[in-house]
């Protein structure tokens, strides 16, 4: 009994090891394979940051009822941003505002300007009336939103109808000021 004993003991130091090693070969192939699954991009070389020379975006026409559009953004970078009250619209007596959002991203091409466009248009809502005991009614407005996104291929002086329903047309002009 004292020999079997005495070769447990001294086995499980030894199995203790190899299993120790196999761990660290393991470890090893799934450093290995992960190093390789990685491959880095080549690096490209930076995009110019703004459009060789300034231009202006012009939308011009009607998206949403109460809603005439007639904005114009310029300068020479490729993003452009803005938040505008395009009007406004009466709920119970009080003149609520339209607000719009524009966002283009411009790509200069072979001549083209490549207008990636996102307009949004937030109308009021009446949502509720509340009857009050003492005094007038109140009217809780929300908002609706309307998007219409793509990319227009413009040439320069020459209008992209963008959105038409009916006669409500939306276009969108790309100009070089002179």
């Amino acid at each position: 009994m004292k020999k079997i004993i005495g070769v447990l003991l001294l086995s499980l130091p030894l199995l203790a090891v190899g299993f120790s090693q196999n761990q660290n070969r393991a470890r090893a192939t799934q450093n290995a394979t992960a190093t390789t699954a990685r491959v880095q991009p080549r690096p490209q070389p930076p995009a110019p940051a703004q459009l060789e020379q300034n231009i202006s975006i012009a939308l011009a026409g009607k998206f949403t009822e109460g809603a005439p559009t007639d904005v114009t953004l310029s300068g020479c970078g490729k993003q452009f941003r803005s938040e505008v009250i395009m009007g406004d619209q009466e709920i119970a007596g009080q003149k609520i505002p339209i607000i719009g959002s524009l966002e283009y991203l411009v790509t200069e091409k072979a001549g083209f300007y490549f207008v990636e466009f996102s307009v949004g248009v937030r109308t009021p809502v009446p949502t509720s009336t509340v009857q009050r005991s003492a005094g007038p009614t109140a009217m809780s407005i929300g908002f609706e939103e309307v998007m219409l996104t793509g990319i227009a291929k413009c040439v320069v002086g020459k209008e992209v109808i963008i959105f038409q329903s009916g006669d409500q047309k939306l276009g969108l002009k790309v100009t070089v000021p002179g």
